[in-house]
């Protein structure tokens, strides 16, 4: 939040993240308000860890919060132009409490993810993938005017509860690809599984 304002001011696309073991995708937000002229987030903290998915979700989910699973994926960023940009993030694996080779991990095309504590509480919990064109035109030189933005969607931004303690052993690592093309792939330590 402290850079909130700094990211809204300077026209910040697209903010990328990871942390809580879990994926998100934002519309543009502002001050917890869907505005145009906001940022996307992607919080990508899903490339897997030996402590498992984040998850229950606190609800009910934000007006701003547009795709949100407790699963372990990768995302694609492909920057097109300097107004459009092509996103796709895949789920690869779900945590299970079903103990396999892989650790309590599930491959199949269909899973959904389950922990001790919680099932996927999201509405996209059976959803294998997020497709979605980021276009952004607004506030920008010779573009309209940022919109009014409309209190109905606005949503507190809530304070979730800490996350797991978290395994000092665990080893997070991301990577990049080509000139046009932003690769996000995260990676740790999953249940004897190193993913990336």
């Amino acid at each position: 939040r402290d850079m909130e304002a700094l990211l809204y001011a300077y026209h910040v696309d697209i903010v990328l993240s990871g942390h809580v073991h879990a994926y998100e995708r934002t519309h543009a937000v502002y001050d917890g308000c869907r505005d145009e002229c906001g940022p996307i987030y992607l919080n990508l903290g899903d490339g897997g860890n030996r402590e498992g998915a984040y998850v229950p979700w606190l609800m009910p989910q934000p007006a701003w919060s547009a795709f949100r699973q407790g699963t372990f994926g990768t995302g694609l960023l492909t920057i097109v132009n300097d107004t459009h940009a092509f996103y796709n993030w895949t789920r690869v694996a779900c945590h299970t409490l079903e103990p396999a080779e892989s650790g309590h991990m599930s491959f199949e095309a269909s899973c959904t993810t389950e922990t001790r504590d919680s099932p996927d509480n999201s509405r996209f919990a059976s959803e294998k993938v997020d497709i979605v064109w980021i276009t952004r035109s607004a506030g920008r030189k010779n573009a309209p005017p940022c919109p009014h933005v409309s209190l109905v969607q606005c949503s507190p931004t809530p304070v979730p509860p800490p996350p797991p303690e978290s395994d000092p052993a665990a080893n997070d690592a991301s990577g990049h690809g080509g000139a046009n093309v932003v690769v996000l792939v995260l990676s740790g330590y999953a249940g004897g599984l190193l993913t990336a």
